[in-house]
């Protein structure tokens, strides 16, 4: 007639049978015990309740500057290193020839295809002068994977968020 601790047939708390809240042998929804995605009161990452997003994707500390003057200038080149969990620091040397331009670096990630394309825009470039142009930006907030950075003039690197 009654229900005993124990039993297959109750629901008392701390019982191997039941899924009462609270109770630490479930993992039933809403429960504080447990962390099983898709429950309200975890942080698992990719659970669509919890807190646990990664930063935006962000084109940060972007400068584009006359660099070196060596004559001949040197060729066009490309370092990219991790700066961090999810970001990545780039330089990349003598993309253009120019002097004292405005500018603004642009950056568009495309998860499906893996890829990441930056674009320079250049504009009131009215010095008398003539320089190779250097590109410097860190890119934050990209997801875990491997990546194709596109550059302007056709120029890529690959790297991987772990």
């Amino acid at each position: 007639c009654g229900s005993a601790p124990g039993d297959d047939d109750d629901s008392a708390p701390g019982d191997d049978d039941d899924s009462a809240p609270g109770d630490d042998d479930d993992s039933a929804s809403g429960d504080d015990d447990d962390s099983s995605a898709g429950d309200d009161d975890d942080s698992a990452a990719g659970d669509d309740d919890d807190s646990a997003a990664s930063e935006e994707f962000a084109v940060e500390a972007p400068q584009i500057d006359c660099g070196s003057e060596p004559d001949p200038l040197p060729p066009e080149g490309v370092i990219v290193d991790l700066a961090g969990p999810d970001a990545i620091q780039v330089m990349h040397f003598n993309f253009q020839t120019g002097c004292c331009p405005q500018s603004e670096i642009l950056a568009s990630l495309d998860s499906v295809n893996s890829t990441i394309t930056v674009t320079y825009n250049l504009w009131d470039d009215l010095c008398d002068c003539m320089c190779g142009l250097d590109a410097m930006f860190s890119l934050t907030g990209i997801p875990v994977g491997s990546w194709t950075l596109e550059l302007p003039g056709g120029v890529n690197r690959e790297f991987v968020i772990e």
